[in-house]
């Protein structure tokens, strides 16, 4: 029985090695073929990314000018994963300089395993690190639209001044912040922006904060007005009362539309008592006026009373 196992085994070890040759050939063709056959499965394709810039070496107190947003991409890989990337899945950057200054500086694009980088563009940038600063500047109100006519206007600004940021030789020309409102009653939340001396917009500039809170409130303008007065004398039993004095004017405070329309107030001498002795006196005179009006200084008169004959 083991003599019969052993002329088996020996037997299948001699099919094994016979025409060693030609087996092991065929072996490394079929390995060769899978190879092949796995390659030829695997396409490689290329794509293009628009993907932002980030900015690597900048101090809190520096800009930077002439860096673009965005850097344009190309990459090449295997169809299966080039396909599935997105812009996060790649990273470009700019390293800027230590000091402030110009620059000419590459733009540095990281990508995944079994990517290859094409092409980048721009594939470098000549701009400018320079310093910036802060200081604190009034806040202005500017009513946008017809403003009625008559009218004053009384606003209240929460803050009313703001901090600006920038380069120093923009910041140089900033003299206020403007807020532009209509000229309606209210309270407005506003959105602010940087201007100069004649309140031309200045790009450029950052503030903080950047809207503001203004109150807005309306009143008629007051001004004054000098009109004659009609004076009328009261009448007292038994007596007679004249007026003496000659000119009567009485000086009017109140809005501008209702003086406009004035000519003349009438107005009545008030009595001391209700029977006064003859006598001349100086005397107030009450005066009726329309609302919204009164009298800036109180007017008077010379009347005369005398015994009725």
């Amino acid at each position: 029985m083991i003599e019969v196992t052993k002329q088996t085994v020996f037997t299948f070890i001699l099919r094994i090695v016979e025409h060693w040759p030609v087996k092991v050939a065929a072996i490394i063709a079929a390995v060769m073929l899978w190879l092949f056959v796995s390659t030829a499965s695997v396409a490689v394709t290329q794509r293009s990314l628009l993907i932002p810039i980030h900015i690597e070496g900048l101090d809190a107190n520096e800009v930077a000018s002439g860096i673009p947003n965005y850097v344009e991409v190309t990459i090449s890989g295997p169809n299966n994963r080039v396909n599935r990337l997105n812009p996060e899945s790649l990273y470009a950057f700019i390293q800027l300089p230590d000091s402030p200054g110009s620059f000419e500086d590459p733009i540095e694009v990281s990508v995944p395993n079994k990517i290859d980088l094409i092409s980048v563009t721009p594939s470098e940038v000549i701009g400018a690190v320079e310093v910036v600063s802060t200081k604190l500047v009034p806040v202005t109100v500017v009513f946008q639209g017809e403003i009625p006519r008559g009218r004053s206007f009384e606003t209240s600004i929460d803050p009313d001044k703001v901090l600006v940021r920038g380069r120093a030789n923009t910041l140089d020309l900033v003299t206020q912040v403007t807020a532009p409102i209509s000229p309606i009653a209210g309270i407005y939340d506003l959105a602010i922006f940087a201007s100069d001396v004649n309140g031309l917009p200045i790009s450029a500039i950052e503030i903080l904060p950047e809207t503001i809170a203004v109150s807005v409130k309306i009143a008629p303008i007051t001004t004054t007005r000098t009109v004659p007065l009609i004076v009328r004398t009261p009448k007292i039993p038994g007596s007679i009362v004249t007026i003496i004095s000659e000119r009567h004017l009485i000086e009017l405070l109140g809005p501008e539309d209702l003086l406009a329309d004035l000519n003349a107030v009438p107005g009545v001498v008030e009595l001391p008592t209700l029977n006064p002795l003859p006598g001349d006196y100086t005397l107030p005179v009450f005066v009726t006026l329309p609302e919204g009006l009164r009298e800036n200084f109180i007017s008077s008169a010379r009347v005369r009373i005398q015994p009725q004959p």
